[in-house]
């Protein structure tokens, strides 16, 4: 492949990426959707416009319980490398439509949870 054609190429991803970001933004300013937090964390950036991408998961996660919030939160975000965090966000989307309530084979949060604190090393 040519340099000129991968550099288009690249370009032309970043600005798909870019607008899908606007259209994110421009539909949660427009439907004044709030998605709620956890009983511990709040709910950060990249999860939020991830659950917002898709109504129905929207819908899901605000219909969860705020433990079950903040056990994803946690879940999602006490991971050490980005893409593994990726990986999660994903399934989060997944489960969400699945009907799954909380993540599976998960301790629990060790923030809130004494008893989960031994399964992490810096929880903290």
């Amino acid at each position: 492949m040519s340099t000129f054609l991968f550099e288009l190429m690249s370009r032309t991803l970043v600005s798909v990426f870019l607008l899908l970001n606007l259209a994110i933004i421009n539909y949660m300013h427009q439907n004044k959707v709030t998605l709620l937090a956890g009983v511990v964390h709040e709910l950060p950036d990249d999860m939020s416009e991830a659950i917002l991408a898709d109504q129905k998961i929207a819908e899901a996660w605000n219909a969860l319980t705020p433990l079950a919030r903040n056990e994803w939160i946690c879940w999602t975000t006490i991971v050490k490398k980005a893409e593994t965090r990726e990986e999660h966000i994903h399934r989060l989307r997944e489960d969400l439509l699945a009907g799954k309530k909380r993540p599976c084979c998960w301790p629990g949060c060790p923030h809130r949870r004494e008893s989960a604190k031994k399964w992490f090393k810096n929880a903290d």
